[in-house]
């Protein structure tokens, strides 16, 4: 694992196109959780989650998942 993450972990929902992860480095002052979603045309959606329970995290990411899929 790079710098840039301090943790990933797949989506269970879809393992090959959405993940959700904590930023690293020292400029994040809260430990969000972000997730990043890969659309059918390759392109990449991401954003912060606002939540710092990954399980909570994990709730949101579906929720956007099955809006944009």
């Amino acid at each position: 694992m790079g710098t840039y993450y301090e943790s990933r972990t797949e989506c269970p929902f879809d393992t090959e196109r959405a993940i959700i992860f904590r930023i690293g480095t020292s400029r994040v002052k809260k430990k969000f959780w972000y997730y990043r979603i890969r659309r059918k045309g390759g392109k990449y959606f991401q954003k912060s989650t606002k939540q710092t329970n990954k399980t909570k995290a994990m709730d949101v990411a579906r929720l956007v998942y099955l809006k944009i899929i």
